[in-house]
């Protein structure tokens, strides 16, 4: 685990990230929900939605991916990645039971950590680190990797280190399997903190191997293709968590297309896949026509 980044050291002395938020511009900062929560909270409460919002909130799901990518080492084709991400672990108790229930008896190869374990707003540690202890105690898989998210303090990375994750913080692992190797990459936060530094975490990496990217934040995309990235794995968006009806994001979080807020896509030769999270933000315990989710993502050699 790298060194803190000099501006997440910055921000976290100073417990202040407005001005990073300045940097949206008007019409992008209307697409985080964290404008719109007081509406939000009003809206559910004179139409009665929410109890319906908070159940569907608890109600994790698990979806089953396959990715068909080229140039996979065939030693990997089949390899089952398990896929957390966006966490916010203070804001519902549900949350690692849920998770628990859901992985108890599933078979994957390795699980990568998205991100967002805390919730900002409502940070509190000594409850984030007893329950994602519980998370973790419960991944039976070859290796377990994390990087860290917008709300994340440096301190729940050191903890996850400590019990047993391998956090990657603009740094990158080799992976082996049977004889042939992937590399996997993971970056700070992009989006606050301003800390990824792409260009270290892909230091020493030879330009033809297969490589994974593990960034919170899917607005790296274009920088993800520039170093040959085959892959992108990342959080964040949360799909949009209140959406209109087939899943239209009316939040999507950070300024990317839109096929990249959720799910599989591709741009170009980079593959990627945006979670839908497991937990809610912008103090909005609520979700509508977006579950969150589990991914259990399924890497096969495209023929």
């Amino acid at each position: 685990m790298n060194k803190i980044h000099p501006n997440r050291l910055y921000l976290e002395e100073y417990r202040t990230k407005k001005h990073k938020y300045a940097k949206d511009g008007f019409f992008t900062s209307l697409t985080r929900i964290h404008k719109w929560s007081a509406i939000i909270h009003f809206i559910l409460k004179i139409t009665g939605l929410a109890d319906k919002g908070l159940a569907n909130a608890q109600n994790l799901q698990l979806t089953r991916t396959t990715v068909e990518l080229e140039n996979l080492p065939e030693n990997f084709d089949n390899c089952r990645i398990l896929f957390i991400s966006d966490f916010h672990i203070e804001g519902l108790e549900s949350i690692p039971d849920n998770i628990i229930r859901l992985i108890e008896n599933l078979e994957y190869d390795y699980c990568m950590l998205g991100g967002d374990y805390n919730h900002y707003n409502m940070m509190h540690m000594p409850t984030a680190k007893q329950r994602m202890k519980k998370i973790v105690e419960h991944l039976k898989c070859n290796g377990i990797y994390g990087i860290l998210g917008n709300h994340d303090y440096y301190e729940i990375g050191v903890f996850l280190q400590s019990i047993g994750v391998t956090m990657l913080i603009n740094e990158h692992i080799t992976i082996e399997r049977n004889g042939q190797t992937i590399y996997l990459a993971g970056l700070d936060d992009c989006y606050i903190f301003d800390s990824a530094d792409i260009g270290r975490a892909t230091k020493h990496i030879p330009s033809d191997a297969f490589k994974i990217l593990l960034c919170h934040s899917p607005q790296i995309y274009k920088q993800a293709l520039k170093y040959g990235f085959n892959l992108q794995l990342s959080g964040h968006t949360h799909a949009g968590q209140i959406c209109l009806p087939g899943g239209i994001a009316i939040f999507k979080g950070v300024n990317i297309p839109r096929k990249i807020v959720k799910g599989l896509w591709n741009y170009k030769n980079l593959t990627g896949y945006t979670s839908s999270g497991v937990g809610s933000s912008g103090n909005v315990t609520a979700r509508f026509f977006c579950l969150p989710e589990i991914a259990l993502l399924t890497l096969k050699t495209k023929k």
